[in-house]
């Protein structure tokens, strides 16, 4: 019977929990921006032979 007391009070403090986290803002960056730029590319030097290259480009801005 005590046990059956102790899980209700459990669940009852787990959803009181949830629903002060729900209150609660996001964190979130509104005025950071990022921009990435990505290339890829190959040459074919021979019937056999290619060269192939990748490139990754950030820009970015931290408003804070």
């Amino acid at each position: 019977m005590r046990m059956a007391r102790s899980r209700v009070g459990f669940s009852e403090l787990l959803v009181l929990l949830c629903l002060l986290g729900l209150r609660a803002e996001p964190a979130c960056a509104r005025d950071d921006w990022q921009l990435w730029l990505e290339q890829k590319w190959q040459v074919k030097l021979q019937p056999q032979l290619t060269v192939m290259g990748r490139s990754d480009v950030r820009f970015r801005d931290d408003m804070s």
